[in-house]
């Protein structure tokens, strides 16, 4: 590499090992985002969180409940983000976004903890794959 390579801000600041974890969360939510395009609710319980989340935002004015056969806190923050941001499907997986980004920080810290900062990153890639 170049001597004035090696001297300059933007290699020193991508060289740290600390910003790695935040590029590749980057990296995540914008791969995620453009994964959106073409969305729709693939699996039977997107739906039916989404239906459950409908009903809590609009105090039951939708229709009959669902069973809660799961505790109600995502349908709960489903109902949170369809009561600021109006019922709208695309909304939804930001929010599982969200929690995953949540989750990469944590499966990162752990493995630092637990054996080293190399273990970290390699973690988190293996869980974003």
């Amino acid at each position: 590499m170049s001597k004035l390579w090696k001297d300059s801000i933007l290699a020193k600041k991508v060289i740290k090992q600390k910003y790695i974890v935040h590029l590749i969360v980057i990296l995540f939510v914008l791969l995620s985002i453009l994964g959106l395009k073409n969305f729709n609710l693939r699996d039977w319980d997107e739906g039916a969180f989404a239906l459950q989340g409908q009903w809590l935002a609009t105090m039951g004015a939708q229709g009959k409940p669902f069973n809660f056969q799961t505790p109600p806190l995502f349908q709960s923050l489903i109902a949170i983000l369809f009561s600021l941001f109006q019922v709208n499907p695309k909304m939804l997986p930001l929010l599982s976004i969200i929690f995953s980004c949540i989750t990469i920080y944590i499966i990162y810290h752990l493995a630092k903890i637990l054996f080293s900062q190399k273990e970290g990153v390699y973690s988190i890639i293996l869980f974003i794959s």
